[in-house]
């Protein structure tokens, strides 16, 4: 009878210790309500919230300098693995577009948000002749002034990228 009685008890205690989290193996993946990064667009800035974004997180939304909201919601939450409201959109309102960058050259002396006024500088690279176009552009009215600077190789392979030679 003892026998039966101890075989009882182990049979109970597994039954009970299978059935709570203790085998690893067994444990039930945790549902948890995430969201996926919120979408932003070009000329939008995200603050306050950082991945992985969890349910109830807010994420603060605003438009860059040169930029004004058009549609969509300045603050966002992770609702049961979705986001509340609609992305923020913003619409340039002033300065320019980024401006070219011509083959056989580089670009300095101006970085974004390209302002109203804001003046580029263009060098064709050693070993690399000038063609046409201009050597500066000036952010004015939206638009950048001048022509599109054309290099063209020259000859020689002691510019400073090599491996345009080939």
């Amino acid at each position: 009878m003892k026998s039966l009685k101890l075989a009882l008890v182990l049979v109970v205690a597994a039954a009970l210790v299978w059935e709570s989290d203790a085998w690893w193996w067994r444990r039930r993946p945790t549902v948890s309500n995430r969201c996926s990064t919120p979408t932003t667009s070009t000329g939008v800035s995200r603050s306050g919230c950082w991945w992985p974004y969890r349910d109830g997180e807010t994420c603060d939304f605003a438009c860059a300098e040169g930029h004004e909201r058009v549609s969509g919601n300045t603050s966002r939450t992770c609702e049961s693995g979705s986001w509340s409201g609609e992305a923020l959109v913003c619409e340039r309102t002033s300065g320019c577009s980024s401006p070219p960058y011509p083959s056989g050259a580089w670009r300095s002396g101006c970085s974004y948000p390209y302002t109203e006024g804001e003046v580029c500088t263009y060098t064709c690279f050693s070993s690399w002749g000038q063609t046409s176009g201009n050597n500066t552009r000036t952010c004015t009215d939206g638009q950048w002034s001048g022509d599109i600077l054309v290099c063209e190789r020259t000859g020689g392979c002691n510019g400073w990228f090599p491996w345009w030679c080939r």
